[in-house]
């Protein structure tokens, strides 16, 4: 193709982009040529008989790529997620300096460590709630505090302090409750480590629900960083329950679904101190209730 003799159909300073409307001319078997001159642009020139059906097509392929890729939908954070995941965290080294490791002759342990034959038999409901908050020994607790901490920020960080702390303490109370039922038998438990789970979950079913599309990759990594989770941590210590892991992740996906759609429109205000209020009640009750 002579290009003294040619139709100027596309410019750009950008070369790329001329090649690419290049490729899609080519596709349609329109010949073209790309030149360049003193003006700093490059020109896709077409023969004159051909330019109408040229600047068609790339017209048409501009409009069907406007939109391409597509926005990755923007994560909002609530503020004030910090302060509760320090009380959080800072409360259950509080209550290891008060309690100790794991003893036989322990009040604390006695009264509020899992038991699932206490749960079901006697109606002990309360060490539903007590168990997460003791530790059996320091390396329990130190790991639950660094990854609980870790995960706990981010979440409360996207729903906001009171609904997530609300949503961590049920998932982790559904968990446990389901690990028991369905496990059989008497064993004890203890640790934070099933909210912690129950925490990951929350967070990866949050991804998944709001970028709308389950096998994307920022929807499955949460999912997997848990899996891999699960299988470095979920068996290790003294008195942890690799059931009680599991379900909490499962707990947690499935009430993070819940949370994630409920919250999408926003939620008012006072719901936050209201509901993070609240845990803290049915936390305290248990304990009130565990040790009279």
């Amino acid at each position: 193709m002579d290009s003294r003799s040619s139709a100027i159909v596309a410019s750009s300073p950008s070369r790329q982009e001329i090649e690419l409307y290049c490729l899609v001319l080519e596709a349609r078997r329109i010949s073209c040529l790309i030149t360049s001159n003193h003006d700093g642009l490059y020109h896709l020139v077409v023969a004159p008989n051909d330019l109408g059906r040229a600047q068609a097509e790339l017209d048409a392929y501009i409009q069907e790529n406007s939109n391409w890729p597509p926005a990755v939908p923007r994560v909002t954070t609530v503020p004030g997620s910090w302060e509760p995941t320090v009380f959080i965290i800072g409360s259950l080294l509080i209550l290891y300096a008060i309690t100790g490791e794991w003893r036989q002759d322990s009040l604390w342990f006695d009264r509020g460590a899992g038991d699932a034959q206490a749960i079901l038999d006697d109606g002990e409901w309360y060490r539903l709630l007590t168990s997460l908050t003791l530790h059996a020994d320091l390396s329990h607790l130190i790991g639950n505090c660094i990854v609980g901490g870790f995960v706990l920020y981010h979440y409360l960080g996207l729903v906001g302090y009171g609904v997530g702390s609300f949503a961590v303490l049920t998932s982790a109370v559904a968990a446990t409750l389901a690990n028991i039922i369905l496990r059989g038998g008497n064993h004890y438990f203890v640790g934070f480590s099933t909210a912690v789970f129950a925490t990951i979950g929350l967070l990866a079913a949050y991804q998944i629900v709001n970028r709308r599309k389950i096998l994307s990759p920022g929807a499955v990594a949460p999912l997997l960083a848990a899996l891999a989770l699960l299988g470095m941590l979920g068996g290790s210590g003294v008195r942890t329950d690799l059931g009680a892991h599991l379900f909490g992740l499962l707990a947690g996906i499935g009430g993070g679904g819940i949370v994630a759609f409920a919250t999408r429109k926003g939620i008012a205000p006072a719901m936050q101190p209201l509901l993070l209020l609240t845990t803290i009640f049915i936390v305290a009750i248990g304990w009130i209730v565990a040790l009279n």
